[in-house]
């Protein structure tokens, strides 16, 4: 193996700071296993010689810690150590690293609610707690919090937005579990009576004649025509289609052409066979390590996409993950049945997919009302 293919266990890496300095910390990959060493070193804006000189010393020291923590890897006989463990991590460094890590593959907006529940953790006076210190009790104080901002008279906080930082709080709890950084995901130890309700809003889709109308109507990005409508026939989601290669398009034994991809929000490989409709949005095909769609920042993809909807005459409020329910109300209304839809969309569970057949219930109650009386 060449020098230049081989992974280093530890890499040092930035993180900007609001005010304008950089974070410097360790991304400690080892056997399997992931941890964070937040260096307390800063770079700051260089601009001055001496700004210049004293970055040039940080770094110089930063890179000095990063060879010691490998020699001590190096030197350990009995796996994974390091001198910083996962619990003594600050839990809002570690919250503030997964807010870039989605800014960084282009989930913004999810990015932004992350940076919602810091501010939150901060007003709850979370700023020197480490991730050791987050337990149930820590997790029913917060929710206790949560409730009362419900309960103030100044911009109350809508129970569906209490649940909504729970649940994020929880998915990157889980996370830091998996990378070997807490035991367990306290959220997990709270009933679900305790914790913040979401009443389930009904979710927006399109009709097929609505899907036929908006592929009839130019759009204004035609790479964001293209891989909605492609959404809308296979179901991924906008993280997975601005991940996907061509390399990930494939021919199957009887000469049918299937997506094989790892989503990205649950890491379970799916595997969806492509019918004529989705095959006749791609774009041209590229080199196999090259992008399907060159898609925009999320933002940036949902603006071109409501004023695509509305010059297609559409009222509705459409993101880019109505495609997804769109594909799935499709699938049952014309005759799929629940397993193979949820194994399609990647369901962990059938129960999430049962959602959209109700949907598909309350569609053929109302088509049996539309016929007169006799």
């Amino acid at each position: 193996m060449k020098p230049d293919k081989i992974k280093e266990p530890i890499r040092l890496r930035r993180r900007k700071l609001s005010d304008g300095s950089t974070s410097l910390y360790l991304d400690i990959y080892y056997k399997g296993r992931r941890q964070y060493e937040f260096l307390k070193l800063y770079l700051i804006p260089e601009r001055t010689t001496a700004d210049r000189q004293r970055n040039t010393q940080t770094l110089t020291l930063a890179n000095t810690l990063k060879a010691k923590r490998i020699v001590d890897l190096q030197a350990s006989a009995h796996g994974f150590t390091a001198p910083t463990t996962g619990g003594r991590l600050p839990l809002l460094e570690y919250l503030q690293t997964q807010q870039q890590e989605y800014i960084d593959r282009g989930s913004r907006s999810y990015a932004r609610q992350i940076g919602c529940l810091i501010r939150h953790l901060q007003n709850f006076g979370a700023s020197h707690n480490r991730m050791e210190d987050v337990d149930r009790r820590f997790i029913e104080d917060f929710i206790f919090y949560l409730r009362r901002l419900g309960r103030s008279n100044d911009h109350p906080l809508r129970e569906s937005s209490q649940r909504t930082y729970l649940d994020i709080f929880s998915v990157l709890l889980a996370r830091a579990v998996r990378a070997g950084l807490i035991p367990k995901n306290p959220v997990q130890e709270v009933s679900t009576t305790d914790r913040p309700q979401c009443r389930c809003r009904p979710r927006s889709f399109l009709t097929l004649q609505e899907v036929q109308q908006l592929a009839a109507t130019p759009c204004r990005r035609e790479d964001v025509k293209r891989a909605f409508l492609f959404s809308c026939f296979c179901g991924l989601r906008y993280s997975d289609i601005k991940a996907l290669k061509w390399g990930n398009i494939r021919m199957t034994s009887d000469g049918r052409q299937q997506i094989e991809v790892v989503q990205t929000k649950t890491q379970e490989e799916v595997y969806l066979p492509l019918s004529e409709n989705a095959l006749a949005v791609l774009p041209e095909r590229g080199a196999s390590t090259d992008p399907v769609f060159s898609l925009p920042w999320l933002d940036t993809t949902n603006d071109a996409l409501r004023q695509w909807v509305a010059d297609a005459g559409i009222e509705k409020h459409v993101s880019f993950h109505v495609a997804r329910h769109t594909c799935a109300t499709l699938l049952l209304t014309f005759g799929a049945d629940l397993y193979t839809v949820s194994k399609l969309l990647g369901h962990s569970n059938v129960q999430t997919t049962q959602i959209y057949a109700k949907v598909v219930d309350e569609k053929k109650r109302a088509a049996v009302d539309l016929v007169p009386a006799i």
